[in-house]
């Protein structure tokens, strides 16, 4: 359930009616929200392999991010390559996170983080790695090696039906 009873909470914490939403959500997102949004991520969260199935316009990408922050450690957005920048604006626009956004091995700069290194600097820094990668980057060996050597993490994958 995304809201649950709050002990403390801090000035930029959403909050609903008195209850808690999540920390790393921006305060004005929960009473931003429809009441089919709330519902549909209220019934997802904490749930595995769940899906929301709403037409185009009906927020399922504030949805996914609010379940993939609430969802414990680390979390991989997979999506159109021409929509990774556009996940990266929206959780930043949402959230407090900060994502990262894998560019394909061959447009990757030298020296430029890849998935792991992201992911140790989250760790030492304490803060949640959320990484956005296009469906193509599954292809490239590295980058699977990569994601198989993380700790289990909460998966989001946009436009499944392509």
């Amino acid at each position: 359930m995304v809201v649950t009873e709050a002990p403390k909470v801090e000035a930029d914490t959403a909050v609903s009616d008195g209850v808690y939403v999540l920390p790393e959500l921006r305060g004005w997102v929960w009473p931003f929200l429809t009441s089919y949004q709330k519902e549909g991520v209220s019934w997802a969260v904490g749930r595995r392999n769940a899906h929301l199935w709403w037409s185009c316009g009906a927020g399922k990408t504030l949805a996914a991010i609010m379940w993939a922050i609430s969802e414990p450690g680390l979390v991989v957005v997979i999506t159109r390559p021409s929509a990774r920048r556009q996940w990266a604006n929206e959780v930043r626009r949402f959230s407090t996170v900060e994502p990262y956004v894998l560019s394909p091995a061959s447009q990757r700069k030298p020296g430029e983080q890849g998935l792991t290194e992201f992911w140790r600097e989250s760790n030492r820094a304490g803060t949640r790695a959320f990484f956005i990668i296009g469906w193509q980057s599954l292809r490239d060996d590295d980058t699977y090696k990569a994601l198989h050597a993380l700790p289990p993490f909460a998966v989001v994958w946009d436009e499944a039906h392509i």
